[in-house]
């Protein structure tokens, strides 16, 4: 059964746009309310507007009614991540509201749910590199290390450290080049969904807004860790 919100929890408007989804949702307190998505690679100047405006009319609220606009924050797609926070930003400042920055590898890390070893969510970077980090989900979520783009070699090398669990949609296509480097060591991999999800992200933004995590609207840009060479 589905946990109704309190009526008093506020309502979080969340953009997706890192990757190959174009997904907007709207959360009351930690409850996703609904979702409008679609996995097709660049459609997000065409469509992320549109899917804010069905999102809100669908659920029957106005810009005055949101109290945060939660976006992706990256890395991934360059010209995904710009439009998402084009439009995050123009809300935010409209409606005089916070931003809330959510990285993907978050979102990613945290849809698989708690886990008991260590958790290594990729993104391919292209070029041979992947963007990743480390996280625990036992009694909490938490990042144990920096962000990171590494080289292949150097991200087994890394997971030799602790090794852990691999997840993301990128983990089956980097399996070739990694699973040479990795064959002594206990890694498995927990297959997600495909597309960081709206209420990974929503949750987690909705954490970050309880704790007044809020960006500079000034200032916000996405996690892009390495300048555009126009690959991503």
């Amino acid at each position: 059964m589905t946990k109704t919100p309190e009526s008093t929890a506020p309502y979080l408007l969340g953009l997706e746009t890192s990757g190959q989804t174009c997904a907007v949702g709207i959360s009351q307190g930690d409850q996703l309310l609904l979702e409008i998505s679609a996995h097709i690679r660049h459609i997000h100047s065409t469509h992320l507007a549109p899917f804010v405006q069905q999102a809100m009319e669908t659920a029957g609220i106005a810009l005055e009614q949101l109290s945060a606009i939660v976006v992706s924050a990256g890395p991934g797609s360059f010209t995904g991540l710009r439009i998402g926070y084009s439009l995050a930003k123009g809300m935010a400042h409209a409606g005089d509201l916070p931003l809330v920055e959510v990285p993907t590898l978050d979102v990613w890390a945290f849809q698989i749910g708690t886990q008991p070893q260590p958790i290594y969510p990729l993104i391919d970077a292209h070029r041979g590199e992947v963007f990743t980090a480390r996280y625990r989900h036992q009694s909490q979520f938490e990042r144990e290390t920096d962000y990171q783009l590494l080289t292949l070699d150097d991200f087994c090398e890394f997971l030799r450290q602790q090794p852990g669990i691999l997840t993301g949609r990128d983990v089956p296509k980097l399996a070739d080049r990694l699973l040479p480097g990795l064959s002594a060591l206990p890694v498995r991999v927990v297959n997600t969904p495909p597309h960081p999800t709206l209420w990974a992200l929503l949750t987690l933004g909705y954490r970050k807004f309880q704790s007044g995590e809020f960006a500079a609207l000034e200032t916000a840009e996405p996690m892009y860790m390495r300048a555009f060479k126009g690959i991503l």
